[in-house]
């Protein structure tokens, strides 16, 4: 690669940050993308510290992963939220993905969402 040109770029500010961290979970965590998302921003914080629900959380992931430090994959909270990295209170990588689309044609609580 030339020097001088950037390795990793983003559309904006932070976006070369979370290209890095992705591209090296591609590669150590093949299929990181597929894994259950925790959906609460109070989640992020009790799933780990609780065995019960962390075991529960982390039973689909692929044998050995857990040993090995896989990322624990979170909805964002808004859009380039950048992905928080291993610290004293989390030891695994929180990688931030967009909430899937809310279907605005129905809602649990109409009727026709219940037959």
């Amino acid at each position: 690669m030339p020097l001088g040109r950037p390795v990793h770029c983003g559309d904006g500010f932070g976006d070369g940050d979370n290209v890095a961290v992705e591209q090296a979970h591609d590669h150590a965590f093949p299929g990181w993308m597929t894994l259950p998302p925790i959906t609460t921003v109070e989640d992020r914080w009790a799933v780990p510290r609780s065995r019960s629900r962390w075991a529960q959380f982390t039973a689909s992931y692929p044998a050995g992963w857990i040993d090995q430090g896989a990322p624990v994959v979170t909805w964002s909270r808004y859009g380039r939220e950048a992905h928080a990295p291993p610290h004293a209170g989390r030891p695994r990588y929180e990688l931030r993905v967009p909430r899937p689309p809310v279907g605005r044609d129905r809602h649990p609580a109409d009727q026709g969402a219940l037959f």
